[in-house]
C-alpha cells in the first residue's frame, strides 16, 4: 500500500544495531533448531516441521522459533537431503565398476 504523502524515515544507528542483533539471534536460533532437527532425523528417519521446540533456550519468542523451524530450517534440510540423494544416484548410475549392486535394480549389473 502506498501513502499519499512521502515520509522519509532513515535508519538511525540505533535501529541498525537493533536489526543486526535480531538477525544474529535469528541465526543462532536457526542453528539450534537445525541441530534438533538433525537429532530427529537420525532418531526417526525424517524431519518434523511441527516438532515441539519449546525446550530450546533463546531470546526470541515461540512464534519466531516456530516460523524459523517451519519456513526456514526444515525446508533447507529437506532440500539438502534431496540433493545428496540425487548426487548418490548419479554416482551409482555412472559407476564403471564391474558387478556393482545397483540399488534401483534387482540384480548385479553394470548399468541399468
Amino acid at each position: 500500500m502506498y501513502r499519499a504523502i512521502e515520509v522519509s524515515c532513515p535508519m538511525t544507528k540505533e535501529k541498525a544495531n537493533i536489526v543486526s542483533e535480531v538477525i544474529k539471534l535469528y541465526r543462532k536460533t536457526a542453528q539450534l533448531v537445525a541441530n534438533f532437527q538433525w537429532f530427529l532425523f537420525f532418531k526417526t528417519g525424517s524431519f518434523n516441521r511441527k516438532a515441539n521446540i519449546k525446550h530450546l533456550n533463546c531470546l526470541l519468542s515461540e512464534r519466531f522459533k516456530s516460523t524459523i523451524q517451519y519456513h526456514v530450517v526444515v525446508p533447507t534440510l529437506e532440500s539438502f537431503i534431496a540433493n545428496v540423494q540425487e548426487r548418490f544416484k548419479e554416482i551409482v548410475l555412472s559407476s564403471t565398476l564391474p558387478g556393482v549392486f545397483h540399488p534401483l535394480c534387482k540384480n548385479k549389473v553394470r548399468r541399468c
